[in-house]
């Protein structure tokens, strides 16, 4: 992982946030309401929102803030 960053999960805003900014083609809300976006992981993979890593939550939020 790097940046130094803490294990927390995602607070609901920042998935809020994460999930209105993804494209629909690379999201998704399963039958059990969980969402999930489209992430790089090595390999393109699908992962809850709860389940994204600090790092990929810090480079989701700081793309929004240069549009």
């Amino acid at each position: 992982m790097g940046g130094g960053a803490s294990l927390s999960k995602p607070t609901q805003a920042q998935q809020d946030l994460i999930f209105q900014n993804t494209h629909s083609d690379y999201k998704w809300v399963f039958q059990d309401g969980t969402r999930a976006i489209l992430v790089c992981r090595g390999a393109t993979t699908i992962v809850a929102l709860q389940d994204l890593t600090p790092d990929e939550v810090t480079q989701r939020l700081a793309s929004y803030k240069r549009k």
